[in-house]
């Protein structure tokens, strides 16, 4: 987004991970993961929900988070995600406890051995 004039500052810091990461548990949650497609298109989802929530700018390009020819998919899935997760990206915001427990729990994933 950066190189395409979309954004001046990087999104990506550790703190926007780990709402990443909160959007993300939620979404596999809601959707089983079958396949790598469907993977790609709850990530994506889930950067695009990020970003609109917790970005620099007041919108952001649809095109880079598409991962199918079929909007209503996207805009279904993310607008549940968006209203099953909205109340745990509240309390990143408000709680530091629960972010760094949210943030404790995605080192562990990923580092578990």
């Amino acid at each position: 987004l950066i190189k395409s004039g979309w954004q001046e500052r990087p999104f990506l810091c550790a703190s926007s991970i780990v709402l990443v990461w909160a959007i993300f548990l939620k979404a596999t949650e809601l959707e089983p993961i079958t396949s790598i497609f469907d993977l790609r298109g709850i990530m994506l989802t889930c950067l695009y929900i990020a970003f609109t929530y917790g970005g620099h700018e007041i919108s952001y390009p649809l095109k880079p988070f598409l991962y199918t020819s079929d909007r209503a998919l996207f805009w279904n899935r993310c607008m549940r995600i968006t209203l099953e997760s909205s109340s745990r990206m509240l309390c990143l915001n408000r709680d530091e406890q629960y972010f760094e427990q949210m943030r404790d729990n995605l080192h562990d994933e990923l580092f578990r051995k």
